[in-house]
C-alpha cells in the first residue's frame, strides 16, 4: 500500500509493504512486509560535486544513473530517514527515524544516526535461525502469522 503524495520511480514494491506519505523511492526494490514511514528518501541519483557544474541539467548521461537500492523483507524504516543509492538493508532490520544510511545494513540489525550505525541485533542467533527457517515473508499474512507463532519467543504476542 502506498500513501498519497509519495513518489515511486523505476522501483518495485512487493506485496504487504506500506509506504508512508511524502516518501520518495527511486531505483529500488522494496521486498515483502516492509514498513516505510513518512518523509523517507530511498535511492536516487547522487550529485557528482567534482563535475564542473552541480546542475542536473548539465550532468553527462553516465553521471545521471543511480545504483539499485534493495530493502529486503520485513524492514522498518523510520520517518525522515535517507537511504543512499546502492545500499542494501538486510532482512528484518530497523532503521531509526531521521537516520542517514550510507552503507549496507546486516540482516536483523537496528541502525540509527547520522551516519547510521548498527547499535545492536534485534534477536539472538537462535531466533534469527528459526525465522530464517520458517521464512514467514513468503506467505500471506494469515499464514505468515501461523509460521511466526511456531517460534517460542513470539508466542507471548499471540
Amino acid at each position: 500500500r502506498c500513501s498519497l503524495f509519495s513518489f515511486i520511480s523505476a522501483s518495485r514494491v512487493e506485496e504487504y509493504s506500506f509506504i508512508g506519505p511524502f516518501t520518495c523511492i527511486k531505483n529500488t526494490v522494496v521486498k515483502r512486509y516492509c514498513s516505510i514511514a513518512p518523509c523517507v528518501n530511498i535511492g536516487g541519483m547522487e550529485h557528482p560535486y567534482r563535475f564542473a557544474s552541480t546542475s542536473t541539467r548539465l550532468f553527462p548521461a553516465k553521471l545521471n544513473q543511480s545504483l539499485q537500492t534493495v530493502v529486503e523483507e520485513d524492514v522498518w524504516i523510520g520517518a525522515g530517514s535517507v537511504v543512499r543509492s546502492g545500499v542494501t538493508i538486510g532482512r528484518g532490520s530497523v532503521i531509526g527515524s531521521s537516520s542517514l544510511v550510507l552503507d549496507d545494513i546486516p540482516p536483523y540489525s537496528i541502525a540509527v544516526g547520522v551516519p547510521a550505525r548498527v547499535i545492536r541485533r534485534r534477536f539472538s542467533d537462535a531466533t534469527v535461525g528459526e525465522l530464517e527457517q520458517v521464512e514467514f515473508w513468503r506467505y500471506s499474512p494469515s499464514r505468515a502469522l501461523e509460521k511466526i507463532y511456531t517460534i517460542d519467543e513470539f508466542l507471548a504476542f499471540k
